[in-house]
């Protein structure tokens, strides 16, 4: 077993205790059943929720009902459940032997997901694989090895999910356990829950945007840490000069996923993290335009135009992501998507009556 996805498993998957699964057999038996279907039915559901994936990214890209139902211990298990079921749970021999099957199923489980991230012949579960053997067009637009995708599954398994789209891989250690640290500490997650991005001021429409949500987490992890000895000087130099991967898994559909390098980070941190104007104009963008949005969609509500403002609200979160793509890469600010922000901005306002402040403009298109 790899100790990548031992770590994963005791980190990201969470198992419900032996107790828990007789509490809801003992609970099913309370209601008389209508038939042996149904009390299949009844074992399989137990079976399929006996444990929750954390990882938004990983809980999509592995088929969890093959696994779950299509290993030998998942079978056995749910018959197992099945028997339980119909005559009840009269020793603790009973209970040993559901213990038992558990744990057989969780290490089939274990040996299943190793295979299918890191199995040469099987790779459809790495965001932008498309093929049995060789993944085109993966990272950097290359065909892959299997040692290679190897390496890309422990980056899998190892990222970070900002949300239920976007996962951000670090290759630096260090990096990764002081962010870990953070998120633990100020939202009591490994990851950036869906609910959790209003947050960091990421609005629902830029969940998929990669690189709006990477320039938003950066701000507020920094954020966070600032003023922090322990970790503030370490963490900014950490990120400067982080190596790593995007994955990015916007609902269904493969043909929308995709794996991107990180950008090297150190000119935007050059020329906007250490000026302390520049990054607040940043902050400033980030917050004014958040709030500009939720106040409008509230207005927008009121008279029924949800679905009116929703498509304006993608044209603006497109123009930001063109706007932060080049941000991150170059450390410098495209005029035009901003300019398309700003004109959107100015039409949605003067239609719902919604004001907001644009000074951060001035300081981003000053230099």
């Amino acid at each position: 077993m790899s100790s990548v996805v031992d770590e994963f498993f005791q980190d990201q998957v969470s198992f419900k205790s032996v107790e828990k699964v007789i509490e809801e057999i003992n609970k099913c038996r309370e209601k008389p059943f209508s038939s042996q279907k149904e009390i299949e039915e009844m074992a399989r559901e137990i079976r399929n929720e006996l444990f929750e994936v954390k990882h938004a990214i990983v809980r999509k890209k592995i088929e969890w009902g093959s696994v779950k139902g299509k290993t030998k211990s998942g079978r056995t298990l749910s018959q197992k459940i099945r028997d339980l079921l119909e005559r009840g749970i009269k020793s603790t021999a009973d209970a040993a032997s559901l213990a038992e099957a558990i744990e057989e199923f969780k290490m089939e489980v274990m040996k299943e997901v190793e295979r299918k991230l890191f199995g040469e012949s099987d790779l459809r579960s790495v965001p932008g694989s498309v093929a049995d053997e060789e993944a085109g067009n993966l990272y950097f637009g290359e065909s892959y090895s299997g040692e290679a995708i190897q390496r890309v599954g422990t980056w899998l398994l190892q990222s970070t999910c900002i949300g239920e789209d976007i996962a951000v891989y670090f290759t630096e250690e260090t990096l990764r356990r002081i962010i870990r640290s953070i998120l633990m500490r100020r939202l009591r997650s490994n990851h950036v829950k869906n609910e959790e991005l209003g947050r960091l001021r990421i609005h629902r429409v830029e969940g998929d945007k990669p690189y709006t949500v990477l320039a938003k987490f950066l701000l507020w992890v920094l954020g966070e840490e600032q003023g922090a000895p322990s970790h503030e000087g370490d963490l900014t130099e950490l990120l400067r000069r982080a190596e790593g991967v995007i994955f990015c898994v916007p609902g269904k559909g493969k043909e929308k996923e995709f794996t991107i390098p990180l950008p090297r980070l150190d000119l935007f941190f050059s020329r906007w993290i250490a000026v302390p104007e520049r990054r607040k104009a940043l902050e400033d963008m980030r917050d004014s335009l958040y709030n500009f949005m939720t106040e409008v969609e509230e207005s927008a509500e009121r008279v029924g135009e949800q679905k009116k403002v929703e498509n304006t609200f993608r044209l603006i979160s497109t123009y930001g992501e063109i706007l932060y793509a080049d941000l991150l890469k170059s450390g410098f600010i495209n005029h035009e998507p901003l300019r398309r922000i700003v004109d959107l901005i100015v039409e949605l306002s003067s239609e719902y009556d919604v004001g907001t402040s644009l000074s951060f403009v001035k300081v981003l298109t000053s230099w």
